[in-house]
């Protein structure tokens, strides 16, 4: 019993004791890339975030250029891939730590190792963990050759996109000086049409001038007719007025030689 107790002390004292079963039951698990468990690929600044959206928008897209969406999808896939081979490389170094860490624990608990049973079962966890190092490994080569054949065919959609991009170009370029040459000459025939049109509207405008000043002479040589003839009519008026008192008066007179 008191032997007993002493192992449970060492036990209690071990600083490796505690934890370990959770680790080793987590080293047992196959490494799996999709372990909800495995941190985040920290983003690279928005910047990687912005670009990966517009390369799945350009993916998408039905108006966008044939071979711009196949190097969209390929770099799209390189990506991935590259993510997937940085997790396993994360996870492998992670089962190798925690393997090394099993191993420097081992001279600490081999003087209790036939009353411990944690230690008894740490060489089949060693060797679980390494089993799990190997296939993670072995899925990092796998990814490593998958990310090796998407960067070639990366690199010949990008090829075929640059080759087509640029007979694209040109073609766009020639109907494009093509439509340049003909809004010029339509350009040309537009200002023509504007001179003429500006030459006929100042003839227009001088005529219509000379007709104004034509009229405005008449007119004042009519105005100065009625002035002449208004003269006359108030000298004729005055005339009235004088010879009507006149005969006023000689009525007057008449009147008083009669009483």
């Amino acid at each position: 019993m008191r032997f007993r107790g002493f192992k449970r002390r060492k036990k209690r004292k071990e600083p490796v004791e505690p934890a370990e079963p959770t680790k080793l039951a987590e080293s047992a698990k196959p490494a799996d890339p999709a372990d909800p468990a495995e941190p985040a690929e920290p983003a690279s600044a928005t910047g990687a975030d912005v670009f990966r959206t517009c390369l799945s928008a350009l993916k998408k897209s039905s108006d966008a250029f044939p071979p711009l969406k196949s190097a969209a999808g390929a770099i799209l896939s390189v990506w991935d891939v590259a993510e997937r081979a940085n997790r396993h490389r994360k996870k492998a170094r992670r089962l190798a730590s925690q393997c090394s860490d099993m191993l420097q624990s081992l001279p600490s608990t081999s003087l209790h190792q036939q009353h411990c049973d944690i230690c008894k079962r740490m060489p089949s966890k060693i060797k679980g963990v390494l089993q799990n190092i190997n296939a993670a490994l072995e899925k990092l080569d796998g990814l490593e050759r998958q990310l090796e054949e998407a960067y070639q065919a990366f690199q010949l959609v990008s090829t075929v996109c640059q080759l087509e991009g640029l007979t694209a170009i040109h073609e766009k370029s020639a109907k494009l000086q093509d439509q340049i040459k003909v809004n010029c000459d339509a350009t040309l025939e537009i200002k023509d049409m504007v001179l003429d049109a500006q030459m006929a509207n100042h003839d227009a405008i001088l005529e219509i001038k000379d007709t104004v000043l034509d009229a405005q002479m008449a007119n004042r040589d009519a105005i100065l007719e009625m002035k002449d003839q208004f003269k006359v009519n108030h000298d004729a008026i005055l005339e009235m007025k004088d010879t009507v008192l006149l005969v006023q008066m000689v009525r007057g007179i008449e009147i008083q030689c009669e009483m």
